[in-house]
């Protein structure tokens, strides 16, 4: 639980920096090819306590072997910031990506 407890603030203070990053205009991203159900499923595990204690029902209907080019922290920033903070108890979200046909 401590070792949880440091690893979350050593994370809030990361995305302190980072926000002030972007602030600032000195922001870089380190875009790679990434597999997107892959990163959501990496994002629910790490928020999965979260999750749990909240009651809260996550679903991941990203199709498998969908690629896509991005900065795999951004995005892990993006899905804990759509459902952990303000997500009421017994919350359902479904992560979804259609697939572009462009």
């Amino acid at each position: 639980m401590i070792a949880r407890n440091a690893t979350t603030q050593a994370q809030l203070i990361s995305d302190l920096m980072d926000m002030n990053q972007v602030l600032t205009g000195t922001s870089e991203l380190d875009l790679t090819r990434v597999d997107a159900a892959e990163l959501v499923d990496r994002a629910i595990g790490a928020v999965a306590p979260q999750i749990a204690k909240k009651g809260l029902v996550v679903i991941n209907s990203v199709e498998r072997n969908l690629a896509l080019e991005g900065d795999q922290n951004r995005l892990l920033q993006v899905f804990w910031i759509s459902v952990t903070p303000s997500s009421d108890e017994g919350t359902r979200f479904e992560v979804r990506l259609p697939r572009s046909t462009s």
